[in-house]
């Protein structure tokens, strides 16, 4: 019997950035895979009047993956994180933020970090990207910098987790209605 490849859902909750998407969904189209996975987008626009929709429906046209397109029209991130869960198929869920741009090998990292260490779930570092050079006091602030770990290390403390850079196992989802609090949103 042949062994069936991964497939990622990479999750994406957009609010009124159609052009930072627009770039996000344009990176993803390159993910090397190493013949490991498969992966889609789901897209959760948290925007009931659907300023992603025009975005979406021009790069389906030309896209390489599939792209789903979900709207959650109560602003909450809790909200709009549930509903990209809910309508995720793969075996493994990514979430990446709307305003995050991702290498090329961004997924298959992830997926060989997770089976390298027989983890439920890996997170990267998110490295701040500005189009212009932020001023001084912003860069001294280090208001955009987190601390970060080694590979392999277990964080015990849900202060260092986030939504932004990880892959998790879409097994942790099961049986979970809503598995992000709304009361967060």
């Amino acid at each position: 019997m042949e062994n069936k490849p991964d497939q990622i859902s990479v999750c994406i909750c957009t609010y009124k950035r159609p052009k930072l998407l627009e770039n996000l969904l344009n990176k993803l189209q390159d993910q090397q895979t190493d013949g490991l996975f498969t992966y889609s987008a789901v897209v959760v626009d948290n925007d009931r009047n659907q300023s992603a929709g025009g975005i979406i429906e021009s790069l389906r046209k030309v896209s390489k993956i599939d792209i789903g397109y979900h709207v959650e029209p109560e602003q909450n991130i809790a909200l709009a994180r549930n509903r990209a869960v809910k309508n995720a198929s793969g075996n493994y869920i990514a979430f990446i933020d709307d305003d995050e741009y991702p290498g090329p090998g961004w997924l298959v990292k992830l997926l060989k970090t997770c089976k390298e260490f027989n983890a439920d779930g890996v997170l990267g570092p998110v490295l701040p990207y500005f189009q212009t050079e932020p001023p001084t006091w912003v860069i001294k602030s280090k208001l955009w910098e987190r601390e970060t770990f080694e590979t392999g290390f277990i964080l015990n403390d849900a202060k260092y987790t986030r939504t932004g850079n990880v892959l998790l196992k879409a097994s942790l989802f099961n049986e979970i209605e809503k598995p992000f609090d709304p009361r967060f949103g």
